[in-house]
């Protein structure tokens, strides 16, 4: 709880947040990663129990699904697959 505490006093949110941030991150970077990886794949790979909590959690901090974001990264191949997103859940007592 200490740790909890101090953590969400100085950054704003807790461990388990920050540690989910993390996880899309590198589930963003593998969707948009060139290759014919599946999504249940990148789910496993990622640390997400299977493909839904994957797409559920893809929807909840990018708006959009998977396939949406791999489609739009595809349209722009020209242009490096950006490594950041707006999350648009803000952090609140209720995702602790």
């Amino acid at each position: 709880r200490t740790l909890d505490r101090l953590f969400k006093s100085v950054f704003g949110y807790t461990p388990k947040f920050h540690a989910r941030v993390a996880r899309f991150q590198r589930a963003l970077a593998r969707v948009g990663a060139p290759g014919d990886a599946t999504f249940a794949d990148i789910a496993a790979e990622c640390g997400y129990y299977d493909q839904s909590h994957l797409t559920h959690e893809f929807n909840l901090f990018a708006g959009s699904s998977p396939a949406a974001y791999r489609a739009l990264i595809q349209m722009r191949m020209d242009d490096p697959p950006p490594n950041l997103v707006q999350i648009l859940q803000a952090p609140d007592e209720q995702m602790f």
